[in-house]
This record gives structure tokens, sequence and C-alpha cells, in this order.
């Protein structure tokens, strides 16, 4: 079976005097990585040439929890153009499969990418997971736990807070019920609950003109990350909305590798 496709990848990288175009060369391919009826397939993008392991990032896209919204193959190119492997997921839909199970479906990647780590030299102690907005929310909801095994995230345009809206459609489908007819499960569902003292660093970033998903969302999981002591580390894409921070948003992207890199 042949594992890998090696595909020539252009990756624009920020300098202080202006952005200069950089070859890279990654490789990738497809995973099923689900044991259930229902497989779920990921893509690991890997650096080529790697002669020692290498830390590794779980990418999981946006999409309200019921599509594949912006995919997340650019960031999974950056990182692995930096010299971090990606394994960029999918989840099963909210429509058929509501909450948790794309919890539980991100939770089994990652458990996935530990287990056969060292077939890709990966080094299964230093994985850490990036996601945004549907994906972002999935990220820390699944990564918080301390027992996942998770060294950092990184979460951006991220609902955190789902009371903050209970008359919401997209979060009554995500759950399967009304806040007013299941309080408890979106308190549950809402990272900001679920923080421990000993949950992995965490770098949050948001548009700060994002209407979609309000900047106060990031103000919310900053505070409940504080509560319990755990290192962090915010950034407001300044006059950008929500999909402006998805696509356009080179330095929160950046500033978010650097992060990864100093902390897996």
């Amino acid at each position: 079976m042949n594992y890998f496709r090696t595909v020539l990848g252009w990756v624009i990288t920020l300098f202080a005097t202006g952005c200069a175009v950089m070859p890279w060369q990654y490789q990738y391919d497809s995973f099923v990585f689900t044991d259930d009826s229902e497989p779920l397939e990921a893509q690991l993008y890997l650096p080529q040439n790697i002669e020692q392991p290498i830390a590794a990032v779980v990418v999981v896209h946006g999409g309200g929890w019921v599509r594949r919204s912006g995919d997340m193959s650019s960031i999974s190119k950056k990182l692995a153009a930096q010299g971090i492997a990606a394994f960029n997921i999918t989840y099963r839909s909210a429509v058929k499969h509501p909450y948790p199970a794309a919890i539980e479906d991100v939770r089994q990647a990652i458990k996935w990418l530990q287990k056969n780590a060292e077939n890709f030299n990966i080094d299964p102690q230093r994985v850490g997971a990036w996601g945004y907005s549907a994906g972002g929310h999935l990220v820390l909801r699944a990564g918080l736990d301390p027992g996942v095994g998770l060294k950092a995230l990184v979460s951006g345009g991220t609902p955190a807070k789902f009371s903050h809206w209970p008359e919401s459609p997209v979060i009554t489908q995500f759950i399967g019920a009304s806040y007013r007819a299941s309080p408890e499960r979106w308190e549950d569902a809402s990272p900001v609950n679920h923080v421990k003292p000993d949950s992995p660093p965490v770098f949050l970033y948001h548009g700060s003109e994002d209407v979609l998903v309000e900047p106060v969302q990031m103000e919310f999981m900053a505070e409940a990350l504080r509560q319990k002591g755990v290192p962090h580390e915010i950034h407001l894409a300044e006059n950008k909305g929500h999909f402006g921070t998805y696509l356009f948003n080179s330095e929160s992207e950046q500033k978010a590798i650097d992060f990864l890199k100093r902390l897996l």
C-alpha cells in the first residue's frame, strides 16, 4: 500500500518587513480512525526529511457541528511546513448524532494518533489540538480533560459558554434539546465548565468584529482558565469577523504555531 503521496505546498510566511513565499515539501495520506460502523477519515500531513520524532496536532474543522465548513487544510499545511505533523479530522454531524457524539469522535482521533504515532516518527507525548469555530469548541471540550493527554490547545472563534445563547437553534440542534428542556446538557457541553487546574495550556484567538460568535466568548473562556490557574494566551484579530478570522488571519495563525512550538 502506498501510504503517502508527496505534494509540493506553498506556505506564506509573514515577516516584519512584508511577506515572503517559500516552498516547502510535505507528505499526506488519509486514514480511517474510527472503530465503529460509521468510518471517519482524517488526513495526516507530515513534514519531510524528519530524522527524529516530532510533535503533532489534531486539527478540527468548524461548520456549526453539522458540516465540514473550512476543512483546515491550509492550517494543516502550515503546521507541516514548520515541522509539526497535522492530523486533519472530521466528525459525525449533529443532525443525526447530537452531543456528545462529536466529542467522542475527537477523542477517538486523539487516541488513534497517540497509538499509531511511532509509525510516523511522531512523539506520542507531544500531541496537541487546534480547532476553529465549532472545531474550537470540540478541541476544548475534549482536550481540557487532563486524562486525554494533550500538551497544548489552540482554539479560535470558539463558542465556549452556551447559556449565553439560550435560544440558539444551532446549539439546540447540536445538543438535541433546547436549553429550557435540558439546561444541564447545555452546561455540560460548554468548555468553560470543564477547566481543571492541570488542563493543558490554551491559545485563544477571535475576530474583534465577529457577530456570529461574539468576542465575549473568548473572554468567558479566558476567565475560566484564569480562575483555575491554567496558562493561556489570547489574541484579538482586529477588524475581522468570524469568517475573515478563519480565512485571512496569518498573524493569529503564526502566533498559534509559535505557541505550539514552545509547548510541544
